[in-house]
């Protein structure tokens, strides 16, 4: 039964991914247009296509949503490492104290 639900996970897993490839693929194609991006009160321009500024704000929106995330899993991990430390602790305290009596 667990190997079945493993299973059927895998492929839902691989579904989702081609289908997230292939809407990629699709706006890539849709989104060829050359655009211009100038920075304002500096001297830059930059010529490019617009899929690739599309990507690049999602790209580092997804990064500093993991950086952000990531420290406060970190800082849960962490905690939950030396809530198990103390419980072990707890349980041997506790398994002498019945094998003394």
């Amino acid at each position: 039964m667990i190997s079945f639900i493993k299973s059927c996970a895998r492929i839902t897993k691989n579904v989702i991914l081609t289908l997230i490839l292939s809407c990629s693929v699709i706006f890539m194609v849709n989104n060829r247009d050359v655009i211009k991006l100038k920075f304002f009160p500096l001297p830059f321009e930059i010529e490019t296509r617009a899929f690739v500024i599309m990507i690049a704000f999602f790209l580092s929106g997804l990064a500093f949503g993991v950086i952000i995330c990531g420290t406060s899993l970190i800082k849960k991990s962490i905690v939950g490492v030396k809530n198990r430390a103390e419980i072990k602790k707890l349980e041997k305290k506790l398994q002498e104290k019945d094998q003394n009596q």
